[in-house]
């Protein structure tokens, strides 16, 4: 079992150019403002890498995109974590919410996720998560009075969550 086709949306042409050769298609734009013709159910899996956080409605692309996925198929995001402690003590202690060229306070990011907010637009869009992969960044004093509390502060830690959610229902095959 391989990969048949993959199909993809780049918002920049130059970066699609550069793609175009691994993909059956790339479509150029502004994935919010396209109307996809593609049936019902045609994908096994809809990848959103570092995706929904830069859009106006991420909430609304992924119920309306989850009508391309097959039952069964699997919706992959990653998404950061704006809970994550640097940016709560930069804004709880300085007062500083300044948005940098890359990383949770990116310039581009429009929507900022918690793990509670990631849960509610997966469960909006009709889809259910089935693995959910916490990819902790702290310093080592921060990573050690986590692991003497017992893993408690793990979701403070955590950069950016991967989420694996599926459609409800069996794959006819």
């Amino acid at each position: 079992m391989g990969v048949e086709e993959v199909v993809g949306i780049e918002l920049n042409e130059e970066v699609a150019q550069k793609g175009r050769e691994y993909y059956k298609e790339i479509f150029t734009g502004n994935v919010e403002e396209m109307a996809l013709s593609f049936e019902a159910e045609y994908f096994d899996c809809i990848l959103y890498g570092d995706v929904l956080e830069h859009l106006v409605n991420p909430w609304k692309l992924l119920k309306e995109q989850s009508i391309f996925l097959k039952k069964g198929g699997a919706v992959i995001c990653s998404i950061p974590n704006v809970r994550q402690y640097r940016t709560l003590l930069k804004l709880a202690f300085r007062g500083k919410w300044e948005y940098v060229e890359d990383g949770i306070l990116d310039r581009s990011h429009l929507r900022f996720f918690t793990l509670s907010s990631i849960r509610s637009m997966i469960e909006e869009a009709g889809l259910e998560i089935e693995n959910l992969i916490k990819r902790p960044h702290g310093s080592a004093w921060a990573k050690a009075f986590n692991r003497v509390l017992g893993n408690r502060l793990i979701d403070l830690l955590v950069r950016q969550y991967v989420v694996v959610a599926v459609k409800p229902g069996k794959t006819e095959n």
